[in-house]
């Protein structure tokens, strides 16, 4: 690989990082595997960006918050009550989420 297909390399991953496309993650490993079996610098570069791309979509979807409001269901203590003033605060285990729950009032 010369190095000018080494900065391209680069540019490309960071590119694809800032742009974070929802690329399916195996399609860019295949294409980035391909690149690499077929010893083909632009076949390596595209397959970067787009995987970079893919992971940082992935990224960026994890960071939304859960819902907020009132839920009604069976949730798992995950840790002990702290009361603060005519609060009760605790952390509970809804499905695969963590969430922090807060009763107020006669709830609390």
């Amino acid at each position: 690989m010369s190095d000018l297909a080494t900065v391209l390399l680069a540019a490309a991953a960071a590119g694809g990082a800032l742009a974070a496309w929802p690329v399916p993650i195996p399609l860019a490993a295949f294409v980035v595997l391909a690149g690499l079996v077929t010893r083909n610098s632009i076949v390596l570069i595209v397959g970067a960006g787009l995987l970079t791309a893919g992971l940082a979509a992935r990224s960026w979807a994890g960071l939304h918050p859960p819902g907020t409001g009132a839920f009604s269901g069976v949730v798992t203590l995950v840790g002990d009550p702290a009361t603060t003033g005519g609060e009760v605060k605790v952390d509970v285990r809804i499905r695969s989420e963590r969430v922090e729950a807060w009763a107020h009032g006669r709830a609390a």
